[in-house]
């Protein structure tokens, strides 16, 4: 016998507020989907993997009948989504991190992040599978990584797309699509940080992107939820290279640290690579953002005052010089470079 929180007929995974049958979800008493079960889709190949969960896209099968949330900017039910597949047979750190990824999923509702469709769960393999929409270019690391021949679309919406592929190899994007990745992931960020939450792993990786141009943060499974009054989290977790210093140093952190990851992203972004793509330890890592400045890393000649301004703000050592996502978003440069609105970053 395994401790999966089954009821008593054991075909149905309950935790916390969450009940989740064969063909069901519920949070905290209200049904999130319903009608929704491995039967109504066909599954395809494999996306993406974690250390506790597989991701495959999957498309509707011919008569699935689905009732579930419909992502924004989709004008019926999807016919593409991800499914993340959580084997949580004898794993306390998958539930753990299922728990934490759908408790937040259910609760936050915000165009740049990802929408959760629904959820089932297979009693027979132990599994539960989130629906999510899919995002069909994939991450903004694959894409920063790829070759420009893969991932075609079709789409007559490839503003963003188009400036990224066009770019890749060279030294970095052009700034107009590294602000509509800025402004997206600031807005984010900001209702994140609303809502006391510390996303704690924003890299390339979990940033995704789709052909109408709109980029999401995803992947909460290691989401802080900071309770009022709680100002600092003290565990270390997410990915090291992303880490801001007081992370590295394990000391306490808020919701700025995730402003020092974006920083990082969005310089990977401009320039093409990571400042620390050569070290290959924590230690060396927190050793060389101790003895070096972001005046280091910014190559302050080629941007703009505009960017260089977002870019040092993000990348300050202490995290109380940061700026808030909130702030950062009504920066100028956005303005200069033609993105006032969520429709603006997306058509850039």
């Amino acid at each position: 016998r395994y401790d999966l929180g089954l009821s008593p007929m054991g075909t149905t995974y309950r935790a916390e507020g969450l009940s989740i049958g064969r063909d069901y979800m519920r949070f905290e008493g209200m049904t999130m989907s319903s009608q929704l079960s491995r039967s109504d889709l066909e599954v395809e190949e494999t996306i993406g993997r974690g250390a506790c969960s597989i991701v495959k896209k999957a498309k509707l099968a011919v008569g699935g009948n689905v009732k579930a949330n419909i992502p924004k900017g989709e004008t019926s039910r999807p016919t593409h989504m991800a499914l993340k597949m959580f084997p949580i047979r004898r794993d306390k750190k998958r539930r753990e991190m299922l728990l934490k990824e759908l408790r937040s999923l259910c609760s936050l509702e915000c165009d740049c992040l990802v929408t959760l469709i629904g959820a089932f769960f297979d009693d027979d393999e132990g599994t539960v599978t989130l629906v999510l929409e899919y995002m069909d270019r994939g991450s903004l690391g694959s894409l920063l990584g790829s070759d420009p021949g893969t991932n075609s679309s079709t789409s007559n919406h490839l503003s963003l797309i188009s400036h990224v592929e066009s770019n890749l190899g060279r030294n970095g994007l052009p700034e107009k699509a590294t602000a509509s990745i800025a402004y997206q992931m600031l807005w984010g960020l900001g209702y994140l940080h609303h809502e006391n939450m510390i996303h704690r792993d924003v890299k390339p990786g979990n940033v995704l992107v789709n052909t109408r141009g709109e980029v999401k943060l995803s992947d909460f499974g290691i989401a802080s939820q900071r309770e009022v009054g709680q100002e600092m989290n003290v565990t270390v977790v997410g990915t090291t290279r992303y880490m801001s210093p007081e992370r590295l140093r394990a000391k306490p952190y808020g919701s700025s640290s995730d402003l020092w990851s974006l920083g990082l992203v969005l310089l990977e972004c401009c320039t093409g690579k990571s400042p620390f793509e050569d070290v290959t330890s924590q230690v060396e890592l927190l050793l060389t953002v101790e003895e070096t400045s972001a005046d280091e890393w910014i190559p302050v000649d080629t941007l703009s005052p505009g960017l260089v301004e977002i870019l040092k703000s993000c990348l300050q050592q202490s995290p109380e010089r940061r700026i808030p996502a909130s702030i950062l978003i009504g920066s100028p440069w956005f303005g200069d470079m033609g993105i006032e609105s969520l429709d603006d970053a997306a058509d850039v």
